[in-house]
């Protein structure tokens, strides 16, 4: 193929673009797709065995139309772009269920993942002279890379480091029945959350009974509890509490 080759190497790349696309139009029937862990999980797995397979068959030649075409390296050079694109889709709206740390640590891993290749492929070839190291060698190492993102993956399922979702982290006024949101502000001792356990406990951090205040509170209260979890400032929740909505009744009454 000589120098076309280069051209056919590009052709391939391009045309995997057609994956992201695949998955955005699947993706408004069905969001996502698949399950995000699975989809990564797949995605990390085929890097590794394209990159592999590159490494033991990147030479290997094939007849296409009558003559000898390099056609392992084309297909999987199809198969490695396929799943960098399908990535772009896939990984952001993972992580963006985790702590905003995760979201920059993913950008600059992909920043990385493409500045380490080319780096080490500048190294590979010098101003003279014969290469430092061979194409299978270079596969290596990517294969290598491949294989320490996947074990990074991994550690987001062990407890200590597993990230904590938005669900965990946010307040679900929408369902307060969730056991996986946070606890909220003690309302019958001296909380101040809205005046709550005035209302309930008789005086200012009176420490009223809990049960009774927690019949009492409503749910402006509780989204006022909320603000208060997130440093909400107190004027705020001021005009939530008991008091502040008779007055709006009043004045909303003919």
């Amino acid at each position: 193929e000589g120098y076309a080759l280069a051209s056919h190497m590009a052709i391939a790349l391009q045309a995997a673009n057609i994956f992201p696309l695949v998955y955005s139009i699947m993706a408004r029937w069905k969001d996502p797709p698949a399950p995000y862990q699975a989809s990564v999980g797949l995605i990390l797995v085929m890097g590794i065995a394209s990159c592999e397979l590159l490494a033991q068959y990147w030479n290997h030649t094939a007849v296409v139309f009558g003559e000898p075409r390099s056609a392992v390296l084309i297909l999987l050079l199809f198969v490695g772009g396929a799943l960098d694109c399908t990535s772009s889709v896939v990984y952001w709206p993972f992580v963006s269920t985790f702590d905003e740390p995760y979201t920059a640590s993913l950008a600059t891993g992909e920043s990385l993942s493409g500045s380490l290749p080319a780096l080490l492929a500048a190294w590979q070839i010098p101003l003279s002279g014969a290469p430092l190291f061979g194409v299978s060698a270079f596969f290596h190492v990517m294969t290598t890379l491949m294989v320490l993102s996947s074990a990074a993956f991994a550690t987001l399922h062990l407890p200590p480091f597993r990230p904590h979702t938005a669900a965990a982290r946010t307040p679900s006024l929408l369902h307060p029945g969730d056991d996986s949101t946070e606890a909220l502000p003690e309302v019958g001792g001296e909380s101040p959350a809205c005046g709550a356990g005035e209302e309930a406990g008789g005086k200012p951090g009176g420490g009223g009974d809990v049960t009774a205040s927690s019949e009492s509170l409503t749910s402006l209260e509780l989204e006022c509890a909320v603000l208060r979890a997130r440093g909400g400032s107190r004027g705020a929740c001021v005009g939530g509490s008991r008091d502040g909505m008779e007055s709006e009744e009043e004045d909303a009454a003919p």
